[in-house]
Parts: structure tokens; sequence; C-alpha cells
């Protein structure tokens, strides 16, 4: 994988969420992975190169989003990667001041930018 690939890890429960997000992001040019939740991402990390861009739901089985969150702070291989979490749960937002949050349902359009967003002003830093 070339170093400039854009590469995303989805962490999404819902069938039908993951694979319409892993749809959008292949024609935006997103090399994807995908699990189901915070548990299978951290055992994923484990073996793939650090992606540019996380997205992650809030509710989840085994390790929800906010467990996910927690770990990712504490990680060196993805601490410094951008993170968009996603969910249904507006109210959850405010304990994640830090990150990009978006409703569900995604405004598919506004995702993309904000991942593109996200990864260039990480360039940017990583630059500096």
């Amino acid at each position: 994988m070339p170093v400039d690939f854009k590469s995303i890890l989805i962490i999404e429960d819902d069938h039908d969420v993951r694979v319409t997000l892993r749809q959008v992001y292949e024609a935006a040019g997103f090399y994807v992975f995908t699990v189901t939740n915070g548990h299978s991402a951290v055992e994923l990390l484990n073996i793939i190169p650090a992606p540019k861009l996380l997205l992650c739901d809030l509710k989840m089985p085994l390790m929800d989003g906010g467990s996910f969150v927690k770990y990712k702070l504490t990680d060196k291989k993805i601490q410094n990667v951008p993170l968009i979490i996603m969910s249904a749960y507006r109210e959850k937002f405010s304990e994640y001041p830090d990150f990009i949050c978006l409703s569900k349902p995604l405004d598919l359009t506004d995702l993309i930018r904000h991942s593109e967003d996200a990864i260039k002003k990480n360039k940017l830093i990583s630059k500096r």
C-alpha cells in the first residue's frame, strides 16, 4: 500500500450501514477496512498499517464506540489518526468535543467532505 494511499477503518455493527459506507468510501478512492465492534477494530489494528481515518459508531456490542475512543487515545499507533464518530444518539456527542461527530442518518456527501478535511488537516499537523 503506497504511503499516501487513503485508507479508512469503519467500525459499525449494522450490516447495511457498514456495506453502504464501504461502497461510498471505495467510490471516493479509499481503501476500506470494516469491523463490527471496537474489540475487532483493536485486533485488526494490530495487524494492519495505521489507517488515515477512523469512522466509529457509538452503540455496538462487545466494545462500544466510547470504549474504543478511550483505547485510541492510549495507542501510539493510532492516537493521531483522525476519528469521526457517528451515532443516532446526539446527546452523547458532548462527551467527545475533540472529535467530529455526525448524526445518523448520515449525509454521505457531508461525511466524505469531513473525511477528506480531517485527513488533510492531519497531514498538515504531521508536517510540522
